[in-house]
């Protein structure tokens, strides 16, 4: 049986260096598929680094998209992650996730406007 896991909030994004530099590091170590992933995939960043290389869904302002999402990076285990967790300047909720650089440039209306996303995962307990 598998358990529903998931972030709920408003969305952060990668630049682009950071963007290429994440998937190269983690498809150097093995914990990505080869290729193109921006293409084929939302890549998100979230505050738990056991989701990398997980795949799920995202809905963002009440729609399912229909490209996955990915985990490609996270904050790090050791990383002070409660800026997700506090409310920011743009809305009072949480931030669910940092998307790629490629996501927020085909979707900029997602930011900046408190609009709501949810991640989620399927995930063995």
């Amino acid at each position: 049986m598998l358990n529903t896991l998931y972030f709920l909030g408003v969305l952060s994004y990668y630049c682009l260096n950071p963007t290429m530099g994440m998937i190269n590091y983690h498809q150097e170590l093995g914990n990505l598929p080869q290729g193109d992933l921006p293409s084929q995939y939302i890549l998100v960043a979230v505050n738990d680094c056991g989701l990398i290389g997980e795949v799920g869904t995202i809905t963002v302002g009440g729609k399912v998209q229909e490209k996955p999402v990915l985990v490609y990076d996270c904050l790090g285990n050791d990383t002070e992650w409660s800026w997700m967790s506090a409310s920011n300047a743009d809305t009072p909720h949480l931030v669910a996730a940092e998307v790629d650089w490629f996501t927020f440039k085909e979707h900029p209306d997602w930011f900046y406007n408190g609009t709501i996303a949810l991640v989620e995962f399927e995930v063995s307990p």
